[in-house]
């Protein structure tokens, strides 16, 4: 998937539902490879629009709580990648538990930015708004990340239209 024509060129073949029959691998390494490879593949349009098309986040929202780390760090975001488009926000938000998302903000380093970001692209909605106010407080203690994502984040959460 190299180049500039990869993730076009792989949505040309069935590469996304033999990623998924993968991703419930035993091996944890499989599971991670799974998630970001379908990371990459979310980056193009394209190829967030099968993903969230065909069904998929259900099943990619019960990797955030794996019990590998490199697991949740790549399954946030690919999540991070899919709520940008609005079907993805609304089916992250019907489908991933809030508490289990929030829960990722004690998480290593590189998922919670990833946990982060993805509240925010969720708090754009405002279901999402809503769920994500009563934590704001736990949101602007995190140390672990740059300031300005946790700012940038609730400025979104806060928002009033």
């Amino acid at each position: 998937m190299q180049g500039e024509v990869g993730s076009p060129n792989a949505l040309k073949t069935p590469i996304i539902s033999r990623l998924m029959n993968l991703i419930s691998h035993k091996f944890e390494k499989i599971r991670y490879n799974v998630c970001m490879t379908l990371a990459n593949i979310s980056f193009n349009y394209d190829g967030k629009e099968q993903i969230v098309k065909k069904g998929h986040i259900k099943e990619i929202c019960e990797y955030i709580n794996d019990k590998d780390a490199l697991v949740r760090e790549s399954a946030t975001l690919l999540l991070c990648s899919l709520a940008q488009l609005n079907q993805g926000k609304i089916e992250i938000l019907d489908f991933c538990k809030f508490d289990d998302i929030i829960a990722l903000l004690d998480d290593e380093s590189p998922t919670v930015l990833n946990s982060v970001q993805l509240i925010a692209s969720l708090a754009e909605n405002p279901k999402g708004r809503e769920i994500s106010t009563p934590h704001l407080n736990k949101i602007d203690k995190l140390t672990t990340i740059e300031r300005k994502y946790i700012d940038h984040t609730l400025d979104v959460i806060k928002w009033k239209p």
